[in-house]
């Protein structure tokens, strides 16, 4: 388990930084963030 929340760190902390990249282009993703959505709302449920 303790692999498991490094890597669900890992992966939220470069969406973070995927975020911020888009940000600073003044761009955005939004198929990405429909994903990432679904990806919180389906750990919020478990």
């Amino acid at each position: 388990m303790v692999q498991g929340s490094s890597k669900n760190r890992e992966f939220y902390k470069n969406c973070a930084e995927y975020f911020e990249f888009l940000r600073k282009k003044g761009t955005t993703d939004y198929d990405f963030e429909d994903e990432y959505q679904e990806l919180i709302l389906k750990q919020i449920i478990l």
